[in-house]
């Protein structure tokens, strides 16, 4: 009998859903014929929507399956009758979510007093217990291992759609910069609702200018319509030739932007994830301490990760959620340097304009 499959992954950002989908091959392959669904945060679809591997999802408004959430999708899961349910980086209410739906495969992480009990399968989350290394895909695919797949080099298949949008985005690319290509994508913003005074805007200014000095072109600004305000103060503060598409693209069109870009530089977030996907150079700057650059690079062969050499930022709390120095600790990488890696990885090692 071909196996009924729930992935359940609720919380975090674009980078984690894209990470989370190495999970799926192991999958198909261990149960020839089964049917994968996955249980995503509303918004993130169009992410999964781009595995082929992934047969059905069920986008949950805001994430959360706590009070009246919780008895609609009880009733939902139950209904379709999944033999096997994945929780990554679970919650409570996904722990009792699968076991209340009477699922007799629970896979989910140990650790947790309140719910891993609920769990046929626990799963010994490595980041949790010292493990600074390991590339997040293969955290994830602990879970498959758990249930009998062999998986050794994680693979995350994604189809960039043929449907003339690729197209569609060259040509507002080509639009609004006034044609003069090639396109480097700058991904401004680490997602963070942060003002202009509170993000280091001179030093991605700066990265923008090196770009366009070692590799020609225009560096296209991105970003979500929240972080306009930053971008744009980056953008006047820049001498290079640049464009703005943050407020223009919802996230499909970014997935299709990415092919008509010759390079992608961002910090450590989603859009970095999504080029390194599409097959573009990505240089992802790891600035801040908790950064873990081992486990969070965007998972690509060409993607590449720069931290700095040394750390002049005097903060001993260094993670982006409690930073209170405007996150100096970008100023510790050279903006030259980062030119210079996204050129190598574009095959220019000597910076030359293509």
């Amino acid at each position: 009998m071909n196996k009924n499959i729930l992935i359940l992954l609720l919380a975090g950002g674009v980078g984690d859903v894209m990470l989370s989908l190495a999970a799926l091959k192991p999958l198909k392959e261990l149960y020839k014929g089964c049917r994968i669904t996955m249980m995503v945060k509303k918004g993130m679809e169009s992410i999964v929507g781009l595995c082929p591997l992934a047969d059905d999802i069920l986008p949950v408004e805001g994430g959360d399956l706590r009070g009246k959430n919780f008895d609609y999708w009880l009733k939902e899961v139950k209904k379709r009758r999944f033999d096997i349910g994945i929780a990554l980086w679970s919650r409570a209410s996904e722990a009792h979510l699968l076991f209340r739906a009477g699922i007799p495969v629970r896979v989910g992480q140990d650790s947790r007093l309140l719910y891993s009990f609920l769990f046929s399968h626990k799963v010994s989350v490595r980041s949790e217990h010292g493990d600074l290394k390991s590339h997040w895909t293969q955290v994830m695919l602990d879970y498959v291992r758990a249930i009998g797949a062999e998986a050794s080099e994680a693979e995350i298949p994604i189809i960039i759609p043929d449907d003339g949008s690729v197209e569609g985005m060259k040509k507002l690319l080509e639009d609004i910069s006034g044609g003069k290509g090639p396109f480097w994508g700058l991904q401004v913003c680490k997602g963070l609702a942060v003002t202009p005074d509170a993000w280091p805007c001179r030093y991605f200014a700066s990265l923008g200018d090196a770009i366009c000095r070692r590799l020609g072109g225009t560096v296209v600004l991105t970003g979500s319509e929240r972080e306009l305000p930053v971008i744009e103060c980056v953008a006047d503060m820049m001498n290079s030739p640049h464009c703005i598409t943050a407020g223009k693209t919802s996230l499909t069109d970014l997935v299709s932007m990415m092919r008509s870009l010759s390079g992608f530089v961002a910090p450590d977030t989603g859009p970095g994830h999504i080029a390194a996907l599409a097959g573009i150079p990505v240089v992802s700057i790891f600035a801040l301490k908790s950064d873990f650059p081992s486990r969070w690079k965007p998972f690509g062969r060409l993607a590449e990760a720069v931290v700095p050499e040394k750390r002049s930022c005097p903060v001993k709390n260094c993670i982006k959620e409690k930073c209170s120095r405007c996150f100096e600790c970008y100023n510790d990488i050279d903006p030259d340097y980062a030119a210079e890696r996204l050129a190598f990885l574009c095959g220019l090692a000597g910076g030359e304009n293509n």
